[in-house]
């Protein structure tokens, strides 16, 4: 039962260890990118992340 548990945690976690691309080339440290909130109410807001 161990074993069981064991394998399928492995293999959920191995499956989102590649969701996202943090390659260097798509952000840079310091630059300022568009983005936006939404707040708890649903009203978006939109501005820029850096």
């Amino acid at each position: 039962m161990k074993i069981n548990f064991l394998l399928v945690a492995l293999v959920a976690f191995s499956t989102t260890l590649s969701a996202q691309d943090w390659s260097a080339d798509v952000y840079k440290f310091g630059e300022q990118y568009p983005g936006y909130i939404i707040t708890d109410t649903g009203v978006k807001i939109e501005g820029f992340i850096k």
